[in-house]
């Protein structure tokens, strides 16, 4: 074999070994492309609502803060201990002595 042989086959099968890497990329890009493209799209999309997401966390956390200043701290109460007595207004309720009928 020359040397001219040899470097005509070992093109001939690079030359092959790229077809098929060709045809076997185009096979697998039109399986995924579907996919390819959903991730593309959730991407663009999540880049675009990224900055209102932001912008109402930001919203909610100066409102829950405005609201916290505004709001008094409520009256400690008394932790009560099993068998303390319970403080509580007691009204009177005295009957009628008038009739109903008139």
């Amino acid at each position: 074999m020359s040397l001219l042989s040899q470097g005509r086959d070992r093109v001939q099968w690079s030359a092959y070994g790229f077809i098929a890497g060709i045809l076997i990329g185009l096979v697998l890009g039109w399986l995924f492309h579907g996919v390819i493209g959903t991730v593309v799209n959730f991407l663009i999309v999540a880049a675009l609502l990224t900055p209102f997401i932001i912008a109402f966390i930001f919203w909610r956390r100066t409102k829950e803060r405005i609201e916290d200043l505004r709001t008094p701290d409520p009256v400690p109460t008394v932790p009560l201990d099993r068998g303390d007595p319970i403080d509580a207004p007691s009204y009177v309720i005295r009957e009628r002595s008038e009739s109903r009928e008139q």
